[in-house]
């Protein structure tokens, strides 16, 4: 099932909620394949791990 980036966010928020958890940072590329790990912001989430 395709979700979109809002539905995504939504459903994550509350799985961490409902185990007590947060969300420190979302790393959201608007349009970016998955499939390509060279897109700038997973680089950047990578790079803060």
């Amino acid at each position: 099932m395709d979700l979109s980036i809002p539905d995504q966010v939504r459903q994550v928020r509350g799985w961490c909620t409902g185990q007590g958890h947060s969300v420190a940072v979302e790393y959201i590329e608007p349009g970016a394949s998955a499939t390509d790990d060279r897109r700038p912001v997973f680089q950047q989430m990578i790079s803060e791990a």
